[in-house]
């Protein structure tokens, strides 16, 4: 019902891939504080143009999303999580997708093109990631 009212989308077999892989190689210091917000979202919203997913804690009848309850202890407002590679069968070129972190919750995974609607398949593997959150997000730090 939710996802009828507010526009919300299930996620691709490949985005669902991008966004476990990325979450999988997060550094175990912000993992579970990031594990636990994706626990309480129940609304994805596509990117009219396909290249990114939002994520969103929201309740009926309420107009703003909800806040979940830990958040990531972080010296700017927008900040990288992690940056993945992933190489497809059939494919030369990898795709590449960013958890991107907001005001302290993880919201948003980027790609630079549009995933396969297709599943990957079992040639997919994740060739490379780079944490990129250690400027902008103190670890084994967590705000209520």
């Amino acid at each position: 019902m939710t996802r009828l009212l507010r526009g919300g989308v299930r996620l691709s077999d490949a985005e669902h891939f991008l966004l476990q892989g990325s979450v999988e190689r997060l550094d175990p210091e912000i993992r579970d504080v990031v594990v636990s917000q994706f626990e309480q979202y129940n609304l994805v919203q596509r990117e009219v143009d396909g290249r990114a997913v939002n994520f969103y804690k929201i309740k009926l009848g309420h107009g703003a999303p909800l806040e979940v309850s830990e958040l990531l202890a972080m010296t700017a407002a927008e900040a990288p999580l992690i940056k993945i590679s992933v190489a497809l069968p059939g494919e030369e070129r990898p795709l590449h997708a960013v958890l991107t972190a907001v005001n302290g919750r993880a919201f948003c995974l980027t790609f630079d093109r549009v995933p396969p609607r297709a599943p990957f398949g079992p040639g997919a593997e994740v060739t490379s990631s780079t944490q990129s959150w250690r400027s902008e997000v103190r670890a084994h730090t967590r705000v209520a």
